[in-house]
């Protein structure tokens, strides 16, 4: 029998509290995934009754979580909790340093890395983000990462996914640690490095189907959403499942459904496809590591200069306002469900409440969506004054069923604008 059990989890702040529901004898959470700062630990009564609580300190380093506690047969007792700001301004560790240093000595003394972190590379004279902003979807470091691909293996299309891109890089000289850690994922021990680059051919019809995929989820699970190069597409979020794209080009020409083409991903964007519901026709397993085609490209079109490029295109956002990259003031708020969770208990759920602000008169829809996209519930239809409204769910959808426990969404649209937000029933 232990003390204390401490689960130190990557599922992010929301699995985190179901996690935490439904699971006995856990005391702590200490989390990831999400890069939540949480200020105070989050209280959840697990299934013995007592409490488990949630932490996390954001992410890269921003903050050092401090907690000071004690545990007796009620459980965990917190005293204290702190955020700690992790700056320039705190002292480098003499100890901790010279570990770190003779870890990154072992790296360049090896012959499969060398000169990893001192070697420059390229230089890059801008900042390249990998956050996806209001209108066009793509990214700076997506963009970049993809060309890398197509140009390595010369297909006609190049696609990764932003789960799969993992830092960003900032203006000013780039070493090979810098370009590696956008997209490090996978490990492949025959080379030492991450996922290697896959080339195979889809029908454009596939190719449609992927892209209605990825348009159905990208709008409520970020990690979801694609990156690519040779190929442009728009899409409309309000349009039913399956009919969200609206355009297509590749190369600069409409797509053709019968036609055949060739792509170039990452391992493990391509084993997702099947997810899916595609049938890839001639894999390759190139044996060329992304970390290469990134090393390679940077190195030849140095300096490197990346922005937003609108190859992917939200259509109701864009039709809103005529520069996309430059988002116009909202009419409406849409705020976080209270409670979130909220909890079934005997076969009844507990109600939570959405809050909505308005500036001036418009029509509202505001609904609850599963995972797959299905609508739920009509919670708010019609016109409705300048005003701050708050609505209640209780768990069931239109025809009265009772949801069982789960990830849901809630939509609020006024006119082409909308906002989605993430919201958790649990048993």
């Amino acid at each position: 029998k232990v003390d204390l059990l401490i689960a130190a989890t990557h599922l992010g702040v929301s699995v985190d509290s179901i996690l935490a529901e439904s699971v006995a004898g856990i005391d702590l959470i200490v989390g990831g995934h999400s890069h939540t700062k949480i200020p105070q630990p989050i209280p959840v009564t697990n299934p013995e009754g007592k409490t488990t609580y949630i932490v996390q300190a954001q992410s890269k380093y921003r903050y050092l979580g401090k907690m000071k506690a004690y545990v007796d047969q009620d459980g965990l007792h917190i005293l204290s909790y702190a955020l700690l700001p992790a700056n320039p301004s705190v002292p480098d560790d003499p100890v901790i340093g010279a570990e770190i240093q003779a870890l990154k000595d072992t790296i360049q003394n090896d012959p499969k890395y060398g000169p990893y972190y001192t070697k420059i590379i390229a230089h890059a004279d801008t900042f390249m983000g990998r956050q996806p902003g209001y209108g066009y979807k793509d990214t700076p470091i997506g963009n970049l990462i993809t060309d890398a691909y197509r140009e390595k293996t010369g297909t006609d299309i190049a696609l990764d996914v932003y789960g799969y891109i993992s830092q960003v890089l900032w203006e000013g000289p780039l070493t090979g640690m810098d370009l590696f850690q956008t997209a490090y994922y996978g490990y492949n021990p025959k080379t030492g490095y991450g996922f290697n680059l896959m080339t195979y051919d889809l029908k454009g019809f596939q190719l449609k189907m992927g892209l209605e995929f990825v348009a159905g989820q990208m709008e409520t699970n970020q990690d979801l959403g694609v990156e690519v190069s040779g190929l442009k597409f728009k899409y409309d979020p309000s349009k039913p499942p399956m009919s969200k794209v609206t355009e297509i080009t590749v190369d600069g020409e409409p797509y053709s459904i019968v036609k055949t083409y060739t792509l170039t991903s990452n391992y493990g964007f391509y084993s997702f496809l099947y997810i899916a519901g595609l049938s890839p026709s001639n894999p390759v397993d190139t044996g060329i590591p992304e970390y290469f085609a990134i090393r390679d490209f940077a190195e030849a079109h140095s300096p490197l200069h990346y922005k937003v490029e609108g190859r992917i295109e939200n259509v109701l956002e864009t039709n809103v306002h005529e520069n996309a990259s430059i988002k116009p003031v909202a009419s409406f708020k849409l705020f976080q469900n209270y409670p979130n969770p909220f909890r079934i208990q005997n076969q009844k759920a507990q109600e939570t409440k959405i809050s909505y602000q308005l500036t001036k008169r418009e029509e509202v829809s505001l609904k609850i969506y599963n995972v797959l996209g299905e609508e739920l519930k009509k919670l708010v239809k019609g016109s409705k004054n300048a005003g701050y409204y708050t609505v209640t769910w209780d768990g069931k959808d239109d025809l009265g069923r009772l949801m069982p426990n789960g990830i849901y969404f809630y939509k609020l649209k006024i006119a082409n604008q909308q906002k989605t937000r993430k919201l958790i029933l649990m048993r």
